[in-house]
């Protein structure tokens, strides 16, 4: 009996929820091809050097836009996502892979429309139609919060400290920056719960 094409496509930029969304997919039998998206983020280099240190070698789309987003460094780049997703879709449908997979987390959807795991099941029939084959994109994190994400990537063993989160480029994390503050009260709130598993145990 021919075996199924587990090829997924993951989408992976280093930090913990595409990190452990990748070593999820992992155990659950796919074949995980990473790709990273340059979009001339500052972190690139601190993101790739953190991959390679996983062992991780992804294929690298360059998808700046910057004719679209003119000058806008900050605030919603609206669309982004998705065309990250059409060009990873484009490749995964060239390279036999009928899989994507996207970190999107619970409550993303909420501030980025186009990071959410509803849009995402919708954007998988559109592809599926522009394709002319089945093309499915894996959320396997989108009813997960940040603190349960931080207890899966504990229990796959992933160290999240080897992860890379912080918006700000550099050889170590700032612990500043939104995105660091978030990473550090997950950190303290899985602990919490490890505490209280373990009184009660």
């Amino acid at each position: 009996m021919r075996k199924p094409n587990k090829r997924v496509a993951v989408l992976i930029s280093g930090g913990m929820d595409s990190v452990t969304m990748y070593y999820l997919l992992q155990r659950k039998g796919y074949e995980t091809l990473p790709i990273y998206i340059d979009y001339g983020q500052r972190v690139m280099v601190s993101e790739m050097r953190t991959l390679t240190a996983l062992g991780i070698t992804p294929t690298v789309f360059e998808c700046k836009m910057e004719d679209v987003y003119i000058n806008r460094f900050r605030g919603l780049k609206p669309l982004r996502n998705l065309m990250f997703v059409v060009k990873t879709a484009a490749w995964a449908y060239l390279n036999r892979t009928p899989y994507l997979a996207v970190g999107c987390t619970k409550g993303d959807g909420a501030l980025i429309p186009d990071m959410d795991g509803e849009f995402f099941a919708k954007v998988s029939d559109v592809l599926t139609v522009g394709l002319a084959k089945k093309m499915t994109i894996l959320t396997p994190l989108a009813n997960k919060t940040k603190t349960e994400i931080m207890l899966l990537a504990n229990k796959i063993g992933l160290d999240i400290r080897r992860t890379w989160s912080c918006f700000l480029p550099g050889k170590e994390q700032c612990g500043k920056c939104k995105s660091c503050k978030r990473m550090l009260n997950a950190i303290e709130e899985a602990q919490q719960i490890k505490r209280k598993v373990k009184e009660y145990a």
